[in-house]
Formats: C-alpha cells, sequence, structure tokens
C-alpha cells in the first residue's frame, strides 16, 4: 500500500497565523436593480473575488430582485463590506467574525500525529509474515487513513474559509408610490340596486322592532303578573254591589 503520509515535522502554513472566518450581510434598495448589480459585480473584480452563487428575478432588462454570495480575500473584507454599502440605499449592514485560530493549530497537530502513526503502521505492515498479521494491519491502515483524509479535509475547509470572507448580498427595487384606488362606479339607479336598498330597510326596520320588543316584554310580563289579579279582584267587588243594589230595590218595591 502506497503511503499518503507527509514528511514528520513539516510545516502547516495555517498554524502560524491568526485565522479568523468573516462573513457579512448586506441588504440595499436600488431603483436600477440591474444596474447595481453590474456595480456589484466591478467591486468584486476589483478586489480579485467572485460570485459563488446568484439567485435573481425578473428579465434582463426589469430586474426586480437579486441576491448574491461573494467570496472577496479575507484582507479586503472591511473595504469591500463599505464598498458595497455604497452601491444603493443602506437598508442594513451586518458582519460577524470567528477567530478560528486555536481550531487550525490543533487540527494541524493532529494532521501531524496521524501522518506519523501512519508511517509507523505501514512499517508494521511491511514486516508482516502471516495473512492474520496483514489482514491485521491493513484495517489498522485502513482507519487511520480514513481519519487522516477527514482532518485534511477539515484542514483545507479552514483554509477556504479563512482566507475567502464570505458577504451575501441582497438587492431590491426601490417601491413606487402607492396607487390610489379606483373610484368605485354609481350603478345606485335600476330594479335591483333598489330592491337591494329596499331589502335593507325592511330589514333594518325588522331588527329595531324586534329590539323594541324585546325591550318591553319585560314589563309587559310583570304588569301581566300585577294587573291581572287586580281586575278580576276589582271585577268580583262589581258584581257584589251590582248584587247588593238589586236586593235594596227590590225591598223599595215590596
Amino acid at each position: 500500500m502506497r503511503s499518503t503520509a507527509q514528511e514528520p515535522g513539516a510545516a502547516d502554513p495555517l498554524a502560524g497565523a491568526r485565522s479568523v472566518i468573516s462573513t457579512a450581510t448586506v441588504s440595499l434598495e436600488s431603483d436600477d436593480v440591474a444596474a447595481a448589480r453590474f456595480e456589484v459585480q466591478r467591486l468584486v473584480d476589483e478586489l480579485r473575488g467572485q460570485v459563488s452563487d446568484e439567485e435573481t428575478d425578473g428579465g434582463a432588462d426589469d430586474v426586480r430582485r437579486s441576491q448574491l454570495v461573494l467570496r472577496v480575500p479575507s484582507a479586503r473584507f472591511d473595504d469591500a463590506v463599505a464598498a458595497l454599502e455604497e452601491v444603493g440605499r443602506l437598508l442594513s449592514s451586518t458582519r460577524t467574525s470567528q477567530d478560528v485560530s486555536g481550531e487550525v493549530i490543533d487540527v494541524a497537530a493532529r494532521i501531524r500525529a496521524q501522518e506519523q502513526s501512519l508511517a509507523r503502521v505501514e512499517v508494521l505492515f511491511a514486516q508482516a509474515t502471516s495473512i492474520r498479521e496483514v489482514v491485521a494491519v491493513e484495517a489498522q491502515l485502513t482507519r487511520r487513513q480514513a481519519a487522516l483524509d477527514s482532518l485534511k479535509q477539515r484542514r483545507a475547509y479552514l483554509a477556504d474559509q479563512t482566507s475567502l470572507a464570505t458577504i451575501t448580498v441582497h438587492l431590491q427595487r426601490t417601491p413606487g408610490p402607492e396607487a390610489e384606488p379606483a373610484p368605485e362606479e354609481d350603478d345606485a339607479a335600476g330594479f335591483l340596486p333598489g330592491l337591494d336598498r329596499g331589502w335593507g330597510a325592511l330589514t333594518a326596520a325588522g331588527t329595531a322592532l324586534a329590539t323594541l320588543t324585546g325591550a318591553l316584554l319585560p314589563f309587559a310580563v310583570v304588569l301581566a303578573l300585577l294587573g291581572v289579579p287586580g281586575w278580576m279582584l276589582l271585577r268580583r267587588r262589581g258584581s257584589r254591589l251590582r248584587a247588593a243594589g238589586g236586593g235594596g230595590t227590590a225591598q223599595a218595591s215590596g
């Protein structure tokens, strides 16, 4: 098996410098989004960066919105953000920085240790004399090689993120004046509008009558409860008086 290990003690270019991952988001508004997008591209070219991703809505002559993800050299990060904020009317701008110097050093140290371990296992592999030894040592080689490859991928990612800053630019068109609502057409004449108004008036009158009835109903119940016994009492007294008057007249006639 061919060894991929480097010479022990080889220097790692990332381990000696401060490593920072810088990101920013800039939101802009412009009357001409296409022109603003062209200006962003010009700034990226001037900074020797690149547009890694883009999403644009609208045609070439009618761009309404555009989102661009830029990669620029980390050393020009502040200059890039300041220049982009001048492309259109600034809505918002945020920046973040993450110092990963410790992780870079740790990954570099682990890579060196893994390479040395892999070199020792390769020596054992060359000295194996039986199939069992070959299989056991080869399994160790496979695991350590996979771990080394993973560390190298992490180192490559850190190198990319620390050497190039990421800036996301949101461009949108300046909203125009709000359109006044169109006046409603006057369609008050005719049978159907008249029927609608008449039905509305009838409904309103019915509602008012029902409301009045509901308001007077408690009083009507109370009057009924008090008035009916009184009326019956008065009726009985009247009958007695008439009976008494009739008896006196009969005696006078005798």
